[in-house]
């Protein structure tokens, strides 16, 4: 009985592993992309194309896309590090 609750519980953390660096995959290519839509924006801005406003509002999506992409990065090493932990 305890080593189906512990296979079980493995199965969870690599299901759980898994998700976390599939959504990390996506949250990297988001960021990529606001990446370049911000050098884009910035080369309008340059041309007086588009007000500065607009690349700075643009700039502080992109920070803030960058700062959840880190944290998600660290769940999935925690995640990770748990499930490690439980197979031993």
């Amino acid at each position: 009985m305890r080593r189906r609750t512990l296979e079980s519980e493995q199965q969870v953390q690599a299901a759980r592993i898994t998700q976390a660096q599939a959504a990390t995959t996506a949250a990297t290519a988001t960021v990529l992309r606001a990446r370049k839509d911000l050098q884009r924006l910035t080369g309008l801005v340059e041309d007086g194309s588009v007000p500065p406003q607009q690349r700075d509002a643009l700039e502080a999506v992109v920070r803030v896309a960058e700062a959840d992409l880190a944290q998600q990065r660290a769940l999935v090493q925690q995640d990770e590090a748990t499930r490690h932990f439980v197979i031993q």
